[in-house]
């Protein structure tokens, strides 16, 4: 078993080839790999036009736990938003690195 007490994602965000930020995010733990209780989620809000084309991190922090396995579900925005040119299209999403402290 290991103490984490965060969960940390970096995306690559370029508005212009259609590659947004997550919706969401959730990390789950287990002590055998197969059976996992979620510990913390979020939602997370839609870039707006200002938003700038970059590496964002996005971070779960919870209050400190001993697991053995850690599963990080994130999701995509679904949809291109209503300001983007291409709005209803399927958004892509570039996750860089998964970091657990």
């Amino acid at each position: 078993e290991t103490e984490i007490y965060k969960v940390q994602i970096s995306a690559d965000v370029k508005k212009d080839d259609w590659i947004m930020g997550p919706s969401s995010m959730v990390a789950y733990s287990s002590s055998d790999g197969t059976n996992f209780k979620e510990i913390i989620s979020k939602k997370i809000p839609v870039l707006t036009p200002q938003d700038s084309d970059k590496i964002y991190n996005y971070e779960l922090t919870f209050y400190p736990i001993k697991t053995n396995y850690v599963k990080v579900l994130v999701k995509r925005t679904p949809v291109l938003p209503q300001w983007h040119p291409a709005k209803g299209a399927p958004a892509f999403l570039f996750v860089d690195e998964i970091e657990i402290f």
